[in-house]
């Protein structure tokens, strides 16, 4: 054995090493090289993500709403649970009019970290894409936790209005509360006026007028 040993020792001194050599060699300088591989690895991943986060805010700060979601999608694939994503994420996609931009709204206010201004944007895209119940969810959670009244009263308000004709009734009531409180914005007076103007409706007419002449001095 002895001897095997020295004679293949001998063989690295050679010009041209045999294969054993070579390969043994080749071993060595990766066993060598792995404790770097890992941080590498991780460093160009995370290099990678945030090209993708950066070139989504950019490409829909221009409107390029294609290549806003397309590079946010690719960053979430990579890093599904990071709020900024899926931030990014919602922005593209519900500019673009993705189909799949509830669900991932959804997945946002679901986070840990989600803010009340999440939640009151969440609101607004379901009421837009006929999600009431998931709109409710939402608005109910807002309510609770006290956020902004002049913000939640809007939502309530254009909730109630998603409902239909059916609803148009309590609408009335509810935007006449809010009026009579004082927390009403100028989006809630918007839809108090289309209430009152509404041409199926003209015994409405009066007061739509007179509140509007009323806010507009």
């Amino acid at each position: 054995i002895r001897k095997c040993w020295k004679f293949w020792l001998f063989q690295w001194k050679l010009p041209r090493k045999p294969i054993s050599v070579l390969v043994v060699r080749s071993l060595l300088f990766l066993i060598l090289l792995a404790p770097l591989a890992i941080p590498v690895y991780y460093g160009l991943r995370i290099w990678r993500i945030d090209n993708f986060l950066d070139a989504s805010i950019v490409a829909l700060s221009n409107n390029e709403l294609v290549t806003a979601w397309r590079t946010a999608y690719a960053a979430h694939l990579m890093e599904p649970d990071d709020i900024e994503i899926l931030r990014a994420l919602r922005n593209a996609s519900e500019k673009a009019d993705h189909p799949r931009s509830i669900e991932w709204s959804l997945k946002l206010v679901g986070h840990p970290e989600v803010t009340a201004a999440d939640r009151l944007r969440f609101v607004e895209l379901a009421v837009d894409r006929g999600e009431g119940e998931l709109a409710e969810q939402q608005l109910d959670q807002l309510e609770r936790k006290g956020a902004s009244r002049t913000k939640t009263d809007y939502l309530r308000l254009l909730l109630t209005i998603s409902r239909g004709q059916a609803a148009k009734t309590e609408a009335l009531a509810l935007a006449r509360t809010i009026l009579k409180r004082g927390s009403a914005t100028l989006e809630t007076y918007r839809l108090y006026w289309n209430l009152c103007l509404d041409p199926r409706d003209p015994a409405l007419a009066k007061e739509g007028m007179s509140n509007l002449r009323k806010t507009a001095k």
